[in-house]
């Protein structure tokens, strides 16, 4: 037991030569320390954390070790990697906030609710809720599912958001079925399609009997399927038979836009002061 009783008068000793500033120190790089690897571990994407505790193992190793040369580059290059590790942390973590809001500066009524559609989806993966999106263009999809109840009003943020809060907590995918002109029909249909997987490719087979419902469902029709998961919080959008995996809320926004809008609403901003400076053309009889 005197090694017990040396040590705790050792420990004592150490502590008195702790001062206030000292323990204010302490304290103060601790919060700090402890506030950057809560920020770093919200990165689901690259595992920032670990390469912030590579560079702290390698800074005190150095130092310890009297490695100076090492240890002084290490040093000096910390506010750059700082840097790194802000934008690597704001592109994975914004990509599609930032995507979006730079396809939607000049958005248009009619491409509105695409973008409230979006960002709907944006909100639901934070809820931790996978997003299914399925808009009917010319074909009807009433063959293929079978609605507890039809809405048929035109879809807002405010309403899907609140769609989303009231729906059962043990849903964790929540299916939305739209029209090409924003008009909302119902949520979470049964989906009534019969399996077909001999076209399917292995990842499609392996996932969810909804997403495989939706591939078959891109197939067969003209409709546009959207999906999103909090796992990736990247888009993938299928369509015509075509799949796009992994993409930026502003990718999804553009091919929606060039899928459901009239051609004439694509042009651009030019084309309407340039079309209504052109003077009118006679109409030719028929």
């Amino acid at each position: 037991m005197e090694w017990l009783a040396e040590l705790a008068i050792k420990i004592k000793q150490e502590l008195w030569l702790i001062s206030w500033r000292d323990v204010l120190e302490i304290a103060f790089f601790s919060i700090l320390t402890y506030q950057t690897i809560r920020w770093l571990n919200q990165d689901k994407q690259k595992n920032l954390l670990l390469s912030f505790y590579s560079y702290t193992f390698l800074l005190f190793l150095s130092y310890y070790l009297n490695i100076s040369g090492i240890f002084f580059i290490l040093l000096v290059s910390s506010p750059i990697l700082a840097m790194l590790f802000i934008l690597l942390h704001q592109k994975t973590l914004q990509h599609n906030y930032i995507a979006l809001q730079n396809k939607t500066t000049h958005a248009t009524s009619s491409d509105r609710w695409i973008e409230e559609f979006l960002q709907t989806f944006l909100y639901g993966i934070n809820r931790k809720k996978t997003l299914i999106g399925v808009i009917e263009r010319q074909a009807s999809l009433e063959p293929f599912f079978i609605a507890r109840c039809t809405f048929k009003t035109p879809l807002s943020k405010e309403l899907l958001t609140m769609l989303i809060n009231s729906s059962d907590g043990t849903e964790s995918t929540i299916t939305f079925w739209i029209n090409d002109k924003g008009t909302l029909y119902a949520i979470n249909p049964h989906w009534n399609i019969s399996t077909e997987d001999i076209w399917l490719n292995p990842e499609i087979k392996l996932s969810e009997k909804r997403f495989q419902d939706a591939a078959i469902l891109a197939k067969k029709t003209d409709a546009v399927v959207i999906t999103l998961t909090p796992e990736n919080r990247l888009f993938s959008v299928l369509f015509d038979g075509k799949q796009y995996e992994n993409i930026s809320a502003g990718s999804a926004f553009s091919l929606i836009k060039q899928c459901t809008l009239p051609i004439n609403n694509q042009r651009g901003l030019w084309y309407e002061p340039h079309q209504k400076s052109q003077p009118n053309q006679p109409q030719r009889n028929a």
